[in-house]
């Protein structure tokens, strides 16, 4: 993980089974929410891919990234 993502961190929320959390582009707001039908496995394969350790999004000026990455917790 880049060296300026190592940081202290508190949690804001629990993401529940079945929730996602979108970040709008255009105003920079977060939305937690649940779909209104459960994504299947096919579906989620076609348009998404399994993290593996954890996710960060991350804002630099009017773009959004998204880090596959271990925060540390010294």
């Amino acid at each position: 993980m880049p060296q300026y993502m190592r940081a202290e961190s508190k949690s804001v929320a629990q993401l529940g089974d079945h929730e996602g959390v979108y970040v709008d582009k255009t105003a920079f707001n977060l939305h937690l929410g649940k779909p209104k039908a459960i994504p299947t496995a096919e579906v989620l394969g076609k348009c998404a891919h399994q993290v593996s350790n954890g996710a960060i999004i991350y804002r630099s000026g009017g773009n959004l990234y998204l880090v596959d990455a271990t925060p540390d917790h010294e």
